[in-house]
C-alpha cells in the first residue's frame, strides 16, 4: 500500500483511465479503492453540471426528506442535496461513464466471484453545501447476513465517486480507510484519524470496494459546492436486495430507448444470465428476455 514518508499514513493510489482491468484489480484487492484520473474531459464535466444544473436546484436537502427524529437525517446531510436517478438526467455521464465499456469492465471485475452480471443500485448526484459536517464512516456492504464471514465475505458491491468539480480536503471531499476491506477485526470502531481524503480533479473518479470504510467529508470552505455522482454497483445476484432505486419505476421508457444498452441491463431493463448460460436466466417473463417484451 502506498504510504508517506513522514507519519506512514495510507494514501490512495492514482491511475490513469483505461489502465489495464487486472492491475486495477490488484490495487483494488489490495487497498479497497483507487482514484482513476480523466475519466472526463473538462468539456464533458461541463456538460454533465449544465444537465444536472436544475435538478440540484430544484432538490431539497436531502435531510428534509425524513423525520426530525429519524436517525438517518444525519447520514443523508442537513446541508446536502441528492439527486436520485441521475442516469436519467445526465446524458453525458450516462453515455460516457455508464455506457463506458471501460468502467464496465471494472465493474465486472471487482464483483467476479459472485459470477453473475453487473447491476446499478442507484445513481445519486450529491451536491455538499458549505457547512455540511463529516458523514458518518461506514461500509456500503454491511449486511447482517455477510458480517458475520468478516473480511472473508465475497463483494458483492462496489461504488464510484464521479468529482464534478476538483475535490480537495477542504471543500469536504470523501474519506477513506485504504485497507478496511481487509481488516482481521471486521467490527473494529474506525476513526477520521485513520482516514485520508481522496482528493481529485473534476473528472476523476474515486472506485472502491462495497467493503471498504469511508464517508462524506466536511465541507469546510465558505461559499464552495462540491458536486458530484455515486453510482453504486452491485452484482445481478442480488439486486433487488441491494438497489436503492427502482429503476423500472422511476425513468421513462422513452428514455431508456435512448441510452446504451449496457446502461439498459444494469438498470433492469434487460435480463440476466450467469457466465456460460445463455437460457434459464434471472428477470425474464415467462422465460422470455425482457428486452423483447419491451421491444428493446
Amino acid at each position: 500500500m502506498p504510504t508517506t514518508d513522514k507519519h506512514e499514513k495510507p494514501v490512495i493510489e492514482r491511475v490513469p483511465f483505461g489502465i489495464e482491468t487486472e492491475k486495477l484489480l490488484e490495487v483494488i484487492r489490495r487497498d479497497g479503492c483507487v482514484v482513476i484520473e480523466g475519466v472526463l474531459s473538462a468539456d464533458q464535466v461541463a456538460a454533465v453540471n449544465r444537465e444536472m444544473d436544475n435538478a440540484f436546484h430544484d432538490e431539497v436537502m436531502a435531510a428534509d426528506h425524513v423525520p426530525l427524529d429519524d436517525p438517518m437525517r444525519g447520514f443523508l446531510g442537513v446541508s446536502t442535496k441528492r439527486v436520485m436517478h441521475s442516469v436519467a438526467k445526465s446524458k453525458t455521464y450516462c453515455d460516457n461513464v455508464l455506457g463506458s465499456p471501460i468502467i464496465y469492465g471494472y465493474a465486472q471485475a471487482v464483483l467476479s466471484e459472485a459470477g453473475m452480471d453487473v447491476s446499478i443500485m442507484a445513481t445519486q448526484g450529491m451536491a455538499l453545501h458549505p457547512g455540511q459536517p463529516a458523514q458518518i464512516l461506514h461500509r456500503d456492504q454491511d449486511y447482517p447476513f455477510f458480517a458475520k464471514f468478516g473480511r472473508e465475505q465475497p463483494t458483492i458491491l462496489c461504488n464510484m465517486m464521479l468529482a464534478l468539480v476538483d475535490f480537495t480536503d477542504e471543500i469536504g471531499a470523501t474519506r477513506v480507510i485504504p485497507g478496511s476491506h481487509n481488516w482481521e477485526e471486521w467490527r473494529k470502531e474506525p476513526t477520521m484519524e485513520m482516514s485520508v481524503a481522496a482528493e481529485m480533479k473534476a473528472g476523476d473518479i474515486l472506485f472502491f470496494d462495497g467493503r471498504t470504510i469511508h464517508g462524506g467529508g466536511h465541507n469546510r470552505t465558505k461559499d464552495q459546492i462540491r458536486r458530484s455522482i455515486a453510482t453504486g454497483f452491485c452484482t445481478s445476484m442480488i439486486s433487488f436486495g441491494a438497489m436503492e432505486e427502482a429503476h423500472p419505476f422511476a425513468i421513462p421508457i422513452e428514455r431508456v430507448r435512448q441510452m446504451p444498452a449496457q446502461v439498459q441491463k444494469m438498470l433492469g431493463f434487460r435480463s440476466y444470465y450467469m457466465e456460460g448460460f445463455t437460457q434459464y436466466g434471472a428477470w425474464t417473463v415467462d422465460a422470455k428476455k425482457i428486452e423483447d417484451i419491451l421491444g428493446l
